[in-house]
Parts: structure tokens; sequence; C-alpha cells
């Protein structure tokens, strides 16, 4: 059985979110609305290629949503940590 990493998984996640906070949606791997994110990831082993993509919703500094591949379902939810630093700025 092969699975992909909690940590690969955060990076994709982490870098739709980036494109969402930027505002380039033009991606050719995921696109974004309002408060939409979707994405594909395709990751190779060896000779086997698999497909997984992510269609959730943004709100502030959370993400909802669902990872489908060809293994099935899986919900998702995201909390964005902010730094104690960045906290100390806030007014």
């Amino acid at each position: 059985m092969v699975t992909e990493s909690n940590e690969n998984i955060r990076e994709t996640v982490r870098e739709g979110y980036t494109k969402i906070a930027k505002g380039s949606s033009g991606c050719c791997c995921g696109t974004s609305s309002p408060g939409k994110l979707t994405f594909t990831r395709t990751s190779r082993f060896g000779d086997r290629e698999f497909r997984l993509t992510f269609e959730g919703t943004v709100e502030g500094d959370n993400i909802k949503g669902v990872f489908r591949s060809e293994r099935g379902e899986r919900e998702a939810n995201a909390t964005r940590v902010t730094s104690a630093k960045a906290e100390e700025k806030k007014p």
C-alpha cells in the first residue's frame, strides 16, 4: 500500500492556500473563486501514478474540504497557525 505522507498533503494545501491569498487563481493545477479552493496533485511511485484532488472552502484562517482519489474520499480541515510575533503586532 502506498500512501502520501501527511506532510506532503499539508504542503499541497499550503501551496493552494498561498495562491488564494495572492489572488493567483490561474494555475494549471488548481482554481479558486471567493471562498473556494480546488487543486489536483499527481504523485509517481515507480511506474505508477496517483492522482489526488482537493475541493473545499476557505473561511478566514480555516480550510474545510475533501480529498478524493481512486482509493476513496477523506475529509480534511486545516487552521492557519500564526507565530507569537504576529500575534504581538495585532492592534
